[in-house]
């Protein structure tokens, strides 16, 4: 089954050979999304709350006068909430995942490639190493790369699990 959310390196008429993944971490857990579905990376900035929102709505950031929703993938995912610090980093989503939005992940890791062999698709994967805690929904495959586990996630799920949409 090939999931639409992973990069597509060859041709049209042929599955992807290999997918580049934007890693990050989120409670020590080492998650990417598609490399196609990141617009950019931004440094931590003044998030401006919305009240009454769902909690996990952490609230909107002007990034040159473009308005984005921030979301806290910990609380999406099961995890425990954590006050963002020096490390802590805005991924922007392309606006083709859905209105102009984005996640604080608690640190910016590599760009990684990974041949399209070594993703095991969401539908045969049991848990993580964080347990049955993480929002199986969110996850679209997982990678073993040489030292830890690579959870991929699903970025077009973000809206669609937060009580948001």
């Amino acid at each position: 089954m090939q999931n639409s959310n992973l990069v597509v390196s060859v041709d049209n008429n042929q599955q992807a050979s290999s997918y580049q993944f934007v890693s990050f971490r989120v409670a020590g857990e080492l998650f990417g999304v598609s490399i196609l579905d990141v617009k950019e990376v931004t440094p931590m900035i003044n998030i401006t709350p919305v009240y009454h929102a769902p909690e996990e709505v952490l609230g909107y950031v002007n990034i040159r006068g473009e308005i984005h929703l921030v979301l806290d993938p910990r609380l999406i995912l099961g995890l425990p909430a954590k006050k963002p610090d020096e490390n802590s980093r805005i991924v922007i989503f392309k606006p083709t995942i859905a209105a102009p939005m984005g996640i604080l992940v608690d640190h910016m890791e590599d760009v990684i490639e990974v041949r399209a062999h070594e993703v095991e698709q969401s539908g045969s994967i049991q848990g993580s190493s964080q347990g049955d805690n993480l929002n199986s929904q969110m996850i679209s495959g997982i990678c073993k790369l040489e030292k830890e586990l690579l959870v991929v996630l699903n970025a077009r799920n973000f809206l669609r699990k937060s009580s948001v949409s």
